[in-house]
């Protein structure tokens, strides 16, 4: 029985953990991928379209929820769904956002724990501003409409995962293909 270490953990026996890592490491930094999310105008659009994805999606699950056209709902559910997918994975290639630290330099460390931090905070306020808007929208009584939770839990729940990788991809300087350092602006 092999023993379970830091090394062996995630991908069960050794060595598969580093070829995945090393499989993974290779598309995202693979010359394909870094040229394609280069410049910040190709960059961010994709944080928009998250954005406008995520919103649509709440849209479906409160038409889901609220039991008029639930058809509808569960089309914009799983389209919107998809999207997110798609691009969510498309921004954690462009702003090279991983979870796994040890392979990152001291800079990207520290840029990935200030939007992880700022990631919080957003969330945090938001999560403020909902539960007012709730109270002030339910004339302070204890009635609330039920089917507008589930969407306001998945906007804030996107928020928080999302946030930190769009954030990135929004403020990263553009990337030059002859000079280091040089940005688009």
């Amino acid at each position: 029985m092999t023993r379970v270490t830091p090394e062996n953990a995630v991908g069960g026996r050794d060595g598969e953990r580093d070829g995945r890592q090393d499989r993974l490491r290779a598309k995202v930094e693979s010359e394909k991928v870094r040229r394609r999310w280069m410049s910040r105008r190709r960059r961010r659009p994709l944080v928009v379209a998250e954005a406008v994805s995520a919103v649509l999606f709440a849209g479906g699950i409160r038409l889901l929820a609220g039991g008029e056209n639930r058809l509808v709902g569960l089309l914009v559910v799983v389209v919107t769904g998809g999207l997110l997918a798609v691009v969510g994975t498309q921004i954690g290639l462009a702003s090279r956002f991983r979870s796994d630290y040890h392979d990152l330099d001291e800079r990207q460390r520290a840029e990935q724990a200030r939007a992880r931090l700022l990631g919080d905070r957003v969330t945090n306020v938001a999560l403020a501003v909902a539960f007012v808007a709730a109270l002030l929208l339910s004339g302070l009584t204890d009635e609330v409409d039920m089917a507008a939770v589930p969407p306001a839990a998945f906007l804030l729940l996107a928020l928080n995962v999302f946030f930190p990788a769009a954030w990135l991809t929004w403020t990263q300087p553009a990337e030059s293909d002859d000079e280091p350092g040089e940005e688009e602006f």
